[in-house]
């Protein structure tokens, strides 16, 4: 794996082309999906430290991230939505090889409701190493 933006790829293609629960708002991209009705699944990649096992022009430089998945459903349609589309993200992701990407852990934070949306967010933890 090269680098930031070839993880950022891999991971954007896996999923748009495997995930099908509902529909993937990225960061990167504009959309107006909250202000429909829909359930939906806001992506954004998040890196955490990068280490390397000795200091020479042939390390290994492994790098840790987190795929944050927030999972949102309205308010009058309950958050029950939001755990059926995290168990399929999860089904997709837990132990999973993306491209040299390695899905090893999952955290899922604690549900709330803010402006007419029940959130669920859940972090995908995966490693990838870095020429």
């Amino acid at each position: 794996m090269a680098g930031y933006s070839d993880v950022f790829t891999a991971i954007e293609g896996y999923l748009s082309t495997n995930f099908v629960a509902c529909p993937i708002a990225y960061d990167n991209v504009p959309n107006d999906l909250s202000n429909g009705s829909a359930s939906f699944v806001k992506v954004t990649i998040a890196y955490d430290e990068s280490t390397a096992a000795e200091v020479s022009s042939a390390s290994v430089k492994r790098t840790w991230g987190s795929l944050v998945c927030e999972f949102y459903s309205k308010e009058n349609t309950g958050s029950k939505a939001n755990l059926t589309n995290l168990d399929a993200m999860a089904a997709l992701l837990d132990y999973t090889v993306i491209s040299d990407v390695a899905f090893r852990s999952t955290r899922v934070l604690e549900p709330y409701l803010a402006d007419g949306w029940f959130t669920t967010t859940a972090l995908f933890r995966f490693y990838f190493n870095r020429a």
